[in-house]
């Protein structure tokens, strides 16, 4: 007797729809009637949510099969949504966009368990706009009442640094990636956000919020881009120091306007970069592109060994060995 799929068990044809990719299940749902109702039944965790806000509208991916669009139209929201990359169902709400659509994060999140891979903001023009402009006002995010369990966060663009700290509080700390690269109104006030949890403890982290010294020195991640301006050659040396003591980060980047290469190389026993060096240690190319016109340097202390690289903006390298 040949075994075909109407004559399967449930049990087994769920094992075998779970891990297909919805472009599958569409296929699928689409033979009958009842494999259409047990393909919705079957749910697949959403991996990858991307946010992305304008002055008139917000638009939500999910795994960039689902898409819902948010758009203001005269105090009114025009919802446009696809799903199992289906044509676009329209209709319109009386409430305002944005409120719609942070809710709908909220409604989409929780039906997750407020677990996901990959979560993406990206706030686009000037979203804090002024009474006279007749424009509504940014409201504060409706994010889920519980704390996300998200492995990477990004947060790109005009996010108000008040906003990005609401997300990023959201999220529990021990991230395996945080990005935030957000429109800095003042390089010369340090952020609020340099005491958060999330950024210490992220393992790989990008920013250029304005941290101090301080602030940089208890971030633990073992990658580290750190773009702030509130550095000095000696908070650099610092900086680095650790790395050599404590193996983090192994690999970083950090901002310095023209550095006083002669003061932070002096803090440590150094080799100048040379075509002899590099006979030593053969394998940097796996690691860093090594461009020889800038000024290139082993840097070490007791049994431990930095690559640097300087140039007119930053100190930038990793660890050769720490034993």
């Amino acid at each position: 007797m040949s075994v075909c799929w109407p004559n399967l068990p449930k049990d087994v044809k769920r094992i075998i729809v779970e891990p297909l990719c919805r472009i599958d299940r569409l296929n699928l749902r689409q033979c009958s009637w009842g494999d259409k109702l047990f393909v919705d039944l079957v749910s697949k965790p959403i991996r990858e949510v991307n946010f992305m806000a304008s002055r008139s509208y917000i638009i939500i991916r999910y795994d960039e099969e689902y898409e819902d669009y948010f758009g203001h139209s005269e105090g009114n929201t025009e919802v446009r949504r696809s799903k199992n990359l289906l044509p676009f169902n329209s209709f319109s709400m009386s409430e305002d966009f944005q409120i719609v659509a942070w809710r709908s994060l909220q409604k989409m999140m929780k039906s997750q368990n407020n677990e996901i891979d990959t979560l993406n903001f990206s706030f686009i023009g000037r979203l804090n706009f002024n009474e006279e402009d007749n424009e509504p006002q940014i409201i504060i995010p409706n994010l889920p009442e519980k704390t996300l369990n998200v492995r990477k966060l990004s947060i790109f663009l005009d996010s108000s640094e008040e906003m990005t700290k609401r997300i990023v509080q959201f999220a529990k700390p021990g991230l395996d990636s945080l990005n935030v690269s957000i429109t800095v109104k003042n390089v010369n006030d340090p952020s609020e956000m340099g005491s958060l949890e999330q950024l210490k403890t992220a393992k790989k982290i990008r920013s250029n919020l304005m941290l101090t010294l301080n602030h940089s020195m208890e971030l633990e991640g073992d990658e580290v881009i750190n773009k702030t301006t509130l550095i000095n050659d000696e908070g650099v040396v610092e900086l680095l120091k650790k790395s050599l003591s404590s193996g983090k980060p192994s690999k970083f980047h950090y901002n310095r306007l023209w550095p006083d290469i002669p003061t932070i190389v002096s803090s440590f026993d150094s080799i100048a970069w040379s075509l002899e060096t590099s006979e030593q240690f053969d394998n940097l190319g796996n690691h860093f592109k090594i461009d020889l016109s800038k000024k290139n340097f082993i840097l070490s202390n007791d049994n431990s060994s930095l690559f640097v690289e300087f140039d007119k903006f930053s100190a930038r390298g990793f660890i050769l060995n720490k034993q």
